[in-house]
């Protein structure tokens, strides 16, 4: 595993755009003077104050970023907007400023392995999919000739929470070593995809998993759900299995 990149001061980023995607959650635009340099599948800490630092992951990737600045999104918000996020939103309005410690975390991607890549984003866990998704289609690996393909399954409870789903479909397009499928939990009547958990369809795709590197992102109870199920129902190696919640649970 490559080295950790990890700044020990705050950063200040200049708030570019709020964006309201959905009522409860929001794209955050930030742009850091000079080049900071991160992985796709790090995070960064908002610092409220010195004992008060939230972290988020970070939803772009290096390439995003143009001229000599640094251009950092967030995806903050879910299912429900609580006192945590609605704070960081308000402060990005109010001050203009959020101060950031950036890059944190060692659950990048694996630019080394050969091996097919299985991403599962619940809700607004698709804030830590989204650049490992753009890099890893950036960087494909071939295996005995064939391209290394990728399999992307988003959990969210109905339509609207698949927020950037039509820029998933134009990769898909683009990409045909990317397979893109949603789960909805309670979707409208009109929804002609999967329905159910998110885990649960998986589980129905997949006899064995011991060959796939595993990125996931989510509430923790569902890391530590997906960890355990698919380790023991889907021969999963649990050491292949990439999340920054793991480092709390």
């Amino acid at each position: 595993m490559q080295d950790v990149i990890d700044n020990s001061d705050a950063i200040e980023g200049k708030v570019l755009s709020v964006e309201q995607l959905l009522p409860t959650i929001f794209k955050v635009k930030l742009i850091l003077d000079g080049k900071v340099n991160y992985k796709a599948g790090q995070y960064l800490n908002v610092v409220m104050d010195e004992s008060d630092k939230r972290p988020f992951s970070i939803a772009s990737v290096m390439a995003e970023s143009v001229g000599a600045d640094t251009i950092i999104e967030l995806h903050i918000g879910g299912l429900e907007l609580n006192n945590y996020s609605e704070q960081v939103i308000n402060k990005a309005l109010e001050t203009g400023m959020l101060d950031v410690e950036i890059p944190r975390g060692n659950s990048w991607l694996q630019l080394d392995s050969i091996r097919p890549i299985l991403l599962l984003a619940g809700g607004t866990g698709y804030s830590y999919i989204r650049p490992l998704l753009l890099e890893a289609l950036a960087n494909p690996r071939y295996v005995d000739g064939s391209i290394r393909p990728i399999y992307f399954y988003w959990g969210v409870n109905d339509e609207p929470f698949l927020y950037d789903s039509l820029a998933v479909s134009q990769l898909v397009n683009n990409f045909p070593e990317l397979d893109f499928r949603p789960v909805l939990y309670e979707p409208s009547v009109q929804w002609n995809g999967r329905k159910g958990m998110l885990l649960d369809a998986v589980e129905n795709d997949f006899t064995d998993l011991s060959s796939y590197d595993i990125y996931l992102a989510g509430r923790m109870e569902f890391a530590k759900l997906a960890r355990e199920r698919l380790t023991a129902l889907k021969s999963a190696n649990i050491a292949r299995i990439f999340s920054d919640i793991y480092a709390y649970i």
